[in-house]
């Protein structure tokens, strides 16, 4: 049987995984914004425009709805890791701003003496 959730402003159903998302998402801003204890099921349904009930089809608890948003982060960070782990090394921050653009230079190497020393310093 599939469950799909229906947003009640666009009248459109929703699949569970895109549920499940919104839920997600709302989760972070206001976990984010007010931390475990300040933030409240019935706000992240709000924002998921999702009822409290849909809410708790998905996560039981409000434990569980942030035990989910900190597992999508680090799984997040996971995957950025492993794409790059094998590709070289960012070049040395005064290579790759000698080698960008004049325009997307730090201001100071133009206009300031001093600064303009400790660039040269530190690209020696």
């Amino acid at each position: 049987m599939v469950h799909r959730a229906v947003d009640r402003r666009s009248r459109v159903r929703l699949t569970a995984r895109d549920t499940r998302r919104r839920i997600l998402d709302a989760a972070e801003e206001v976990f984010a914004a007010r931390g475990f204890r300040g933030a409240t099921t019935r706000e992240i349904g709000a924002r998921a425009r999702v009822g409290k009930r849909m809410l708790f089809y998905y996560f039981p608890t409000k434990a569980g709805v942030y035990r989910a948003v900190l597992t999508r982060a680090i799984t997040g960070l996971a995957e950025i890791h492993e794409r790059f782990r094998d590709e070289p090394g960012p070049v040395g921050l005064a290579d790759a701003i000698e080698a960008s653009p004049a325009s997307l230079r730090p201001t100071c190497v133009r206009s300031s003496s001093s600064c303009e020393r400790s660039w040269t310093a530190a690209r020696t």
